[in-house]
């Protein structure tokens, strides 16, 4: 059984009282001649099958208010008019014993001369409406000008406007930023942007319920749950009242890196999105604001809510949401030129010469390993349409091959999938010349060429002074070290053979006996600084590649011949 309860609240100059009563539905325009009052239905809020009018009954300024020829009414909205300069609203009474019978909600409104009320039926979508007449609520005038206050408009901040994760962003296909969020204006049970008598609605239709128990995608359970304490019921018929005409003005967007420092990008006002009235959609109301230019780098945006004054709520978002920057789109209208990774020499032919990490000789130290494929990345130069007479470096929008005769040499054409099928990745397994191309979609006339002397080592030869040693030196000597490799085109013994020196192309070590010993060696120019290693006996060695320039698939290095160096 549900208890009988009244409560009365004050909010700016509002007075709200709340009524537990039985009711019927309401009519037009009933006057009583003094002291001029008057009942008016509220049809398009009311939910009835049929209404015949309203009454308004009793002597000077106790009256009753009575909805007349009522089919099937589960709530019923009306006003009833008095004249503010000769009286004030007093109070209101129900007859109802049980808040199961009805609920009855009435806010004066001295400003406009009226006191709306609201009659409804606890949890009225499980249960038969009311037919008949029904009493809605007795009503007490007194004599005397109302008092009238002019309420304050103000931000909705805290729970009294909440955007959740519901805040999300992308960008359109013109790459402009686009923000969407849902209004959860407190106490706007209806979704239409204003709290408003007919939110009490909601209550009635919920009452009782738990959102919790409900879910998150109940939404309307949520809506009516008003002051947030996890159950719909009485108490959450104050918030309407301390909520009364609260709307929004709209929403600044708002950029920065956290909710304590932003910056103001642009107000989206409530008139602009909704330009006649707000609609929902599956029972929502959501916001949507597009910015006017490009998004020029990544960039975190917030939403503020504001006033029909302008000041701003308390609070933003709980989110910001992060949009990234589109990559510019190309159409590429010219190559320019291939770009090759950085410290790979030239012959003097101006092909690249790309010093492969096997070798087919095994006098050389660490010569275990079976043959690797190898790759470079490859990018070029191009203008594109969007943005003629700058320059771009891509891959991704080019299509790559090698020249007939290239061999197991090749470049990736494929989006995605296994690296070696990356766009401007070339692989590698044979010795010789290639040409590589990079030409427009389409446009065969449109490409550039670079040429790769791929060659493998067949030797390495370290030395000092020109001799292998073993060499001597006194403590404090500098002693220069250079490396020759001798690198292979094909594979056979035809004299097609290239010697590269390799000195700074190594990682240069020294090992000491006995290892107490000091010394330095300069790691990229195989210099070595004998001093504090008087007396002892230095092995040095190369280790091959050091140049990034070459990506090895089976990431191991080779060691060169050693070289003994005495230090007296």
């Amino acid at each position: 059984m549900l208890k009988n309860l009244a409560i009365t609240v004050l909010v700016s100059g509002l007075a709200a009282l709340a009524l537990s009563a039985c009711a019927d539905t309401l009519n037009e325009n009933q006057t009583l001649d003094a002291p001029r009052l008057s009942a008016q239905l509220d049809r398009e809020h009311s939910i009835a099958d049929g209404v015949g009018g309203l009454e308004l009954t009793g002597e000077s300024t106790e009256l009753t208010l009575s909805a007349t020829e009522l089919v099937n009414a589960k709530v019923l909205y009306a006003r009833v008019a008095y004249d503010p300069a000769a009286l004030h609203f007093a109070a209101g009474e129900t007859a109802a014993e049980r808040l199961e019978d009805g609920m009855v909600l009435c806010i004066d409104r001295p400003d406009q001369g009226v006191v709306e009320v609201g009659w409804l039926l606890p949890r009225f979508g499980e249960r038969e409406g009311v037919s008949g007449t029904q009493e809605l609520c007795r009503l007490r005038f007194a004599a005397g000008a109302s008092e009238v206050t002019k309420q304050v408009l103000r931000g909705p901040d805290g729970v009294y406007n909440h955007i959740d994760s519901s805040l999300s962003g992308d960008l359109t296909e013109d790459d402009y930023p686009q923000l969407t969020w849902v209004e959860r204006l407190v106490a706007d049970g209806s979704n239409d942007g204003q709290v408003t008598v007919s939110d009490y609605t909601q209550i009635g239709q919920q009452f009782g319920a738990t959102p919790a128990a409900t879910g998150d995608a109940d939404k309307q359970a949520r809506d009516a749950d008003y002051n947030r304490d996890g159950e719909v019921g009485v108490s959450d018929i104050t918030v309407i009242s301390q909520q009364l005409d609260v709307t929004l003005g709209g929403y600044a967007i708002m950029t920065g890196e956290s909710a304590g420092s932003l910056t103001e990008l642009v107000r989206f006002d409530r008139v602009a999105m909704f330009p006649t009235a707000p609609t929902t959609i599956d029972g929502e109301l959501r916001w949507t604001w597009t910015g006017s230019t490009e998004l020029a780098e990544d960039t975190r945006f917030w939403v503020h809510a504001y006033d029909r004054d302008g000041a701003l709520s308390a609070y933003p978002s709980d989110y910001g949401v992060l949009i990234e920057a589109a990559n510019p789109t190309f159409t590429p209208t010219e190559v320019l030129a291939i770009n090759v990774p950085s410290g790979l020499p030239t012959d003097g032919d101006g092909n690249y010469i790309v010093l492969l990490s096997e070798w087919s000789v095994d006098d050389i130290d660490g010569n275990a390993e079976p043959f690797a494929p190898e790759s470079l990345q490859l990018t070029a130069t191009v203008e594109i349409v969007e943005d003629p007479g700058n320059t771009y470096e891509d891959s991704e929008h080019l299509v790559w091959y090698v020249s007939d005769g290239g061999g197991l040499a090749k470049v990736g054409n494929a989006e995605g999938g296994d690296p070696s099928d990356l766009k401007g990745l070339l692989t590698f397994v044979n010795r010789g010349r290639i040409e590589v191309t990079a030409q427009i979609p389409g446009n065969f006339t449109k490409t550039q060429t670079a040429g790769f002397v791929l060659l493998s080592i067949q030797d390495l030869a370290l030395s000092s002074g020109g001799g292998s040693g073993p060499i001597a030196a006194n403590d404090g000597d500098d002693v220069q070290f250079a490396i020759e490799g001798t690198f292979d085109w094909d594979g056979l013994d035809n004299g097609n053979e290239v010697v590269q020196d390799l000195t700074s192309w190594c990682n240069w070590t020294a090992t000491p006996t006995p290892d107490t010993a000091t010394y330095a060696i300069d790691t990229f120019a195989g210099v070595l600084d004998t001093t504090g290693a008087g007396g002892a006996e230095l092995v040095v060695r190369c280790e091959y590649p050091r140049t990034a320039n070459v990506t090895l698939y089976d990431n191991q290095r080779r060691v060169s011949n050693a070289v003994v160096v005495n230090v007296n």
